[in-house]
């Protein structure tokens, strides 16, 4: 058996470096140490860059939230590992590695870090164009390409371009608006365009001009703030990368603090106000589904809470204000054309959705126009100009009455019109809420014709003297008696009198039904309603299906579309054609 074949030893060389040498790092550690340190960094940071902060609020209208921190992580590129090993450490640990204790700025600026919020919705998580930014950024800047170059003047230096970026994202924002209007950023209130700027204005010498084109009127608390500590700390951190994230970030990013007071508060600091956004998981309006009887309430604030409207005599305005359909469209007896297009142009009012116009029933509010539940209808002009474009050749809007709306409909809305110009408000408001206490036959004043001439009457030559007036005799104004300003209050009986003894001189009856027991019955219903809504109180309100309690649609005639009431009036005739047989059945088996 021949031996087992031996394998001569090699010796292994060794490394004349490590021969009792013991290799330092830059920070202290051995070379071992350095490395376990820098794998538990890494992985850190890859923990701290995935890590997703969430909010409450935020979470409704954003889709990614990260801490401020995790945000500068997640836009570091990979190969910057000591920048992302000094974001992820800084404000963490306890003392430096070479032993010396966190300053205070070190502390501060880790705890802004985590207790900043960056939210972002899915419109803007990918930037447009931002080669395009970069090259605006030099020139604005007027400098070139610096990206690969370290600032050599530390803080200082950063001071100042923390500076010019914010004022850059300014610039960059009202730039970018086509239609020359102010954006709705929070970094851009209170700067306006320079073809705004009145020289001669009183308040010129406070208007600043820092950024070119522009112009601050007032001063921005949310762009003083950025340009402050911590930001130009966060700027260094961030090294050669620091200015092109600091862009995306303003421009594309919203950014929250937290605020002391209070627990779980947060200011917005950046970014389109979070009360112009619409909710990511908000359903949309499903117009086919149009709103129940029951979700459409009457605005009582609107309807009476306002200042009294005034004539051109500076007195009170009795009724509906001038600028009401009713009274911008009055009947015209004489010209029978201009009497169609009132009509049809009130129908527009009352009758909306069947014009394909925005109603309570099936339209979306704009809350950029009001704050109310529903929208405010006493002018659609402009509505009604933009949906009807089409021209005759007379120049006039081409509307075309809808089906449903034509014949009894008409009429009753023409009667309407001459009801309404028939109805003496002013009488009917002095007979229904006279005013108590109030004084008409007070003693007269007696003036002289001298007392009340303000230039004195020269005599002219070759014309005789005229005759001195006989004194004319001027009322005193009414005196009113009272105690307290409650004494001067209408009572809500004398209110809802008025209200309904209005209603029934102005609306036809045949509104209510076309037999006279439906229309006692309807207009009954209805008044009592109008009764109710006199004595609720400011804030309540009252539906539309409240109104509809108790009301016979049915007999109401001209609400049936054409279609059914054809099929309604066959139905008829034939259970009288029917009964009318059976009659005669009945009759021929008696005679039998």
């Amino acid at each position: 058996m021949a031996p087992p074949a031996l394998t001569p030893a090699v010796p292994q060389k060794r490394s004349r470096s490590n021969q009792g040498v013991v290799e330092l790092s830059n920070n202290g550690l051995t070379n071992r140490a350095a490395k376990r340190l820098k794998t538990k960094g890494e992985q850190e940071d890859g923990k701290a860059a995935n890590a997703v902060a969430k909010h409450a609020l935020l979470g409704q209208y954003f889709s990614e939230i990260q801490t401020l921190r995790q945000y500068a992580l997640s836009k570091l590129p990979a190969t910057s590992k000591i920048r992302r090993r000094k974001i992820t450490a800084v404000g963490r640990e306890t003392s430096r590695p070479d032993g010396k204790a966190l300053s205070d700025e070190e502390r501060a600026l880790g705890e802004y870090l985590d207790a900043t919020l960056v939210a972002s919705r899915p419109d803007s998580l990918i930037s447009n164009k931002p080669d395009y930014r970069w090259n605006q950024w030099n020139n604005f800047s007027q400098k070139g390409d610096e990206s690969y170059i370290t600032l050599s003047d530390g803080l200082k230096g950063l001071l100042y371009s923390q500076s010019e970026l914010v004022d850059f994202v300014i610039w960059f924002l009202f730039n970018r608006e086509d239609s020359g209007s102010r954006p709705k950023h929070l970094l851009c209130d209170g700067y306006r365009k320079q073809h705004n700027v009145n020289p001669r204005a009183s308040n010129a010498a406070a208007v600043t001009r820092d950024i070119p084109g522009l112009f601050s009127v007032e001063p921005n608390h949310h762009v003083k703030a950025l340009k402050e500590t911590p930001w130009p700390q966060l700027l260094l951190l961030l090294g050669k990368e620091g200015e092109r994230i600091m862009i995306d970030l303003l421009v594309d990013h919203a950014i929250f603090q937290t605020v002391e007071a209070g627990r779980g508060n947060l200011l917005q600091l950046s970014g389109l106000p979070i009360s112009e956004l619409t909710a990511l998981g908000a359903k949309p309006v499903d117009k086919t589904n149009p709103n129940r009887p029951s979700e459409i309430s009457f605005v009582r604030s609107r309807m009476l809470y306002a200042r009294a409207a005034l004539n051109a005599r500076g007195l009170v305005h009795f009724g509906i204000r001038h600028i009401h359909v009713l009274n911008r469209f009055p009947h015209a007896a004489t010209d029978e054309v201009k009497n169609q297009e009132s009509v049809r142009h009130i129908m527009m009012y009352i009758f909306p959705r069947q014009f394909g116009l925005h109603n309570a029933f099936t339209s979306v509010v704009d809350r950029q126009q009001t704050s109310q539940k529903f929208q405010d209808y006493t002018m659609r002009e402009e509505e009604i100009a933009r949906k009807f474009t089409k021209l005759d050749t007379n120049g006039k809007p081409i509307i075309h009455i809808p089906k449903r709306l034509r014949g009894a409909v008409q009429h009753l809305v023409e009667r309407l019109q001459v009801l309404h110009g028939r109805c003496s408000y002013a009488e009917m408001m002095k007979h229904y809420c006279p005013v108590p206490g109030l004084q008409s036959d007070g003693p007269k004043k007696t003036y002289s014709a001298q007392e009340q001439a303000l230039v004195p009457t020269t005599k002219v030559a070759g014309k005789p003297r005229k005759k001195r007036k006989k004194p004319v005799v001027l009322p005193e104004p009414p005196v009113l008696h009272y105690t307290t300003l409650t004494d001067l209050a209408t009572p809500t009986s004398s209110v809802s009198a008025f209200c309904q003894a209005v209603l029934s001189k102005v609306i036809p009856n045949d509104f209510w039904g076309t037999a006279p027991a439906a229309q006692e019955h309807n207009k009954s219903c209805f008044l009592k309603a109008v009764h109710r809504f006199s004595y609720l109180r400011r804030f309540e309100s009252m539906s539309l299906h409240e109104v509809m309690q108790g009301m016979k649609v049915h007999d109401i005639a001209w609400l049936t579309p054409p279609g059914l009431s054809n099929n309604n009036n066959n139905n008829n005739n034939n259970n009288n054609n029917n009964n009318n047989n059976n009659n005669n059945n009945n009759n021929n088996n008696n005679n039998n």
